[in-house]
């Protein structure tokens, strides 16, 4: 993975990012690069930290994010989202809270 870092690691921007991560509380928003880009940015940038939270706009967009960061972390779970039919319904798929649980 290093020859992947290596590049990122000498623009001034990863430093940048490094030092907003180290704060408490700190959020970070990456924008003006495609998906793909935004997880080789966040691997590199914060590669020391145990867990990464990448939140986005919608359900497909994560799915595919968490398949694409795969590459960088074999370990990455997807967190899915209610289903808004059965939000207020009283019965829940156990599908859906088993995917949840293995993520927490």
């Amino acid at each position: 993975m290093k020859a992947f870092y290596s590049p990122l690691q000498e623009l001034a921007g990863i430093e940048q990012l490094q030092r907003d991560f180290s704060q408490p509380g700190n959020t970070v928003m990456v924008s003006g690069c495609i998906d793909t880009q935004k997880l080789h940015l966040v691997h590199a940038a914060a590669q020391n930290y145990r867990f990464r939270v990448i939140i986005t706009s919608d359900e497909a967009k994560a799915r595919e994010m968490q398949q694409d960061s795969r590459f960088f972390d074999r370990s990455s779970v997807y967190y899915p989202a209610k289903d808004f039919i059965f939000y207020s319904a009283d019965v829940h798929g156990s599908q859906l809270v088993g995917e949840r649980l293995r993520c927490i």
